[in-house]
């Protein structure tokens, strides 16, 4: 069965409706869409249902997410797009309840399990920045962290790669504040046993990390994602319960100059076989992201692009100007 969905975002909100009682999944919430009919493109079964479900003409559309799920009855692949651009006001034609949720609401309500990566995809941004080692003062490597959350970054992991957790702490009591009036989610790099929740709202595990863990090692209220290289390791990921995860190198770096790089052909096969969402890192910039999304990523994540990038404002533009190519209108 293919299903598309459509996300409705206004400012920081997004339009969710609840299925009638009577319906199978009564009383669950779910994203505006419905199944694809024989013939149709994805894009002509969203604008379809849409009409049909909360009486809106979509503009534009751009891709964000491909889940495919096993069902009692088969297969069950759902195409999701954020809708950019709509006529008429959205309210439910078919005697369902909708309402805008803001995006961080949204884990609070009941969903289909089958939704759940798409909402984590909801509330990721398409670029994540991982910072580099921590080699000179701390003080200036504050700075440079903070100088690119206002820029507009909203995902952050913290990669210092030093083993005093007391400095780590230190460096994330100093920018939490901050960081949370600007909605930026900092994610811990390191170990489970290192994770504090009142500082991080996440923990990145490199794949030796994961490797041992069999099962999902902190609350689902907090984000949890890892490093993979192949399919054995997403494969695992997967298991231990990640929200998302990152597929590197995409390209020769020159921090890892002698690692064979995946490359873009190689990254959509691993795109395919994930259920959770993925950044492509490594070697990339601002330049790649339209080759990330095109192929079915979240988005890109970058390092030293953009922590030696002049204007990081700028850098964050171009991502908004590159987006538009992947738009259905």
């Amino acid at each position: 069965m293919s299903v598309v969905l459509g996300v409705l975002v206004k400012e920081d909100m997004v339009l969710i409706s609840r299925r009638k009682r009577r319906d199978r999944l009564g009383g669950e919430w779910e994203l505006p869409g419905g199944r694809k009919e024989p013939g149709e493109t994805n894009f002509d079964t969203l604008r379809r249902e849409l009409k049909e479900e909360i009486g809106i003409s979509v503009i534009s559309a751009r891709p964000l997410i491909n889940v495919t799920k096993k069902i009692e009855d088969g297969l069950l692949s759902l195409d999701v797009f954020e809708v950019l651009n709509w006529s008429g006001f959205p309210e439910g034609k078919e005697g369902q309840e909708t309402k805008w949720i803001s995006k961080d609401a949204i884990f609070g309500y009941s969903f289909p399990l089958y939704n759940t990566s798409i909402n984590i995809a909801i509330t990721l941004p398409t670029l994540a920045f991982v910072t580099p080692p921590l080699l000179n003062s701390v003080d200036e490597y504050i700075e440079s962290i903070l100088r690119i959350a206002k820029s507009g970054v909203k995902l952050i992991q913290l990669r210092s790669h030093i083993a005093d957790i007391n400095k780590i702490e230190q460096i994330a009591v100093r920018m939490a504040d901050q960081l949370r009036a600007m909605n930026v989610i900092l994610m811990l790099n390191g170990k489970v046993s290192h994770f504090d929740s009142s500082l991080f709202r996440g923990l990145h595990l490199s794949r030796s990390e994961a490797s041992k863990h069999t099962n999902r090692p902190i609350s689902k209220s907090d984000l949890l994602s890892t490093s993979c290289h192949d399919v054995a390791e997403l494969d695992h990921a997967l298991q231990i319960g990640v929200d998302f995860v990152y597929f590197s190198p995409i390209k020769r770096t020159r921090t890892h100059p002698d690692r064979a790089p995946l490359g873009w052909s190689r990254l959509l096969k691993m795109v395919e076989k994930s259920s959770v969402p993925v950044f492509a890192l490594g070697g990339l910039s601002y330049l790649d992201v339209v080759s990330a999304r095109q192929i079915g990523c979240q988005g890109i994540a970058v390092q030293s692009s953009l922590w030696n990038c002049a204007d990081c404002a700028e850098y964050l533009r171009e991502v908004d100007r590159s987006l538009p190519y992947l738009d259905y209108i």
